[in-house]
């Protein structure tokens, strides 16, 4: 079972930007860590894109823009969780040992924030370990097979859709989206600690704007665009001039438990 199928451009950008000799799925993720205010008790931990590497969102601003706000700065930390570790399926893994073990006991909020491939890393990461995060902000994220998101739609939407059984745990992206619609019907878990935001554009508009409709629309943000960093710091500006997500102290720390167990077996 494939962990993605990302489209032809973005593996052309990964084929150009990484190269065989420059993955390592089995190291150690790499992290750069940006001091927030002295004692601040959040954690901010970003995944990159497809073809990015560490450092390209303090490139972007969206180091500064977080530390910016009025609730004070968190630490963040950049990870270098390239392609290689979703094709080898070692990211999830490495992302529990190397930031949520080493680092999540250090502080009362974890937050994951992850664009594109990296979002589906957040969410993935969340998924396995659902009482170490508190939240995930997924700016386009990668969300599966376009058969499926058709699927999911013309069922009637993701509240509506019942998953077949034999691929109830057989393919990633059904568990995925299996689990979201159950805990969405039942008003819990990942609906209430996850932000969408989106082009409306993007390739993955049909996935984005299928959960879109399910999640809280307070927590989903669209913009005019498509698959690029001015339509992401657009998104990322918005939502913090909303209000920085890791300052509601009144969220929990469950990400969907029972997704968590499910793609924790599937993927660790």
């Amino acid at each position: 079972m494939g962990l993605i199928e990302p489209t032809r451009a973005l593996l052309s950008t990964v084929a150009n930007c990484l190269g065989a000799s420059a993955i390592d799925p089995e190291a150690a993720l790499s992290a750069r860590l940006h001091p927030g205010e002295p004692g601040t008790t959040r954690l901010l931990v970003m995944l990159p894109g497809a073809g990015e590497r560490i450092g390209t969102f303090a490139e972007h601003g969206f180091v500064d823009l977080a530390q910016a706000g009025p609730s004070g700065a968190p630490d963040v930390l950049e990870v270098d969780a390239h392609f290689g570790y979703y094709r080898h399926r070692t990211l999830v893994p490495r992302m529990l040992e190397d930031v949520l073990a080493e680092y999540g006991p250090r502080y009362e909020q974890v937050w994951l924030m992850g664009i594109s491939l990296g979002g589906l890393g957040a969410l993935l990461t969340a998924q396995a370990r659902p009482r170490a995060v508190h939240g995930v902000i997924a700016l386009a994220p990668y969300l599966g097979r376009r058969r499926l998101i058709r699927e999911i739609d013309e069922a009637g939407g993701l509240l509506a859709w019942r998953p077949r059984a034999s691929e109830a745990t057989a393919r990633w992206d059904v568990s995925l989206w299996a689990e979201l619609a159950r805990e969405l019907r039942n008003g819990r878990g990942s609906a209430h600690d996850l932000h969408l935001l989106y082009g409306e554009a993007d390739f993955g508009a049909a996935g984005h704007g299928l959960l879109a409709r399910a999640l809280p629309q307070h927590r989903v943000a669209r913009v005019p665009g498509g698959h690029d960093w001015d339509t992401w710091t657009r998104l990322w500006t918005e939502l913090l001039q909303r209000g920085q997500p890791w300052a509601d102290r009144s969220l929990g720390r469950s990400l969907g438990r029972s997704l968590g167990r499910s793609l924790g077996r599937s993927l660790g």
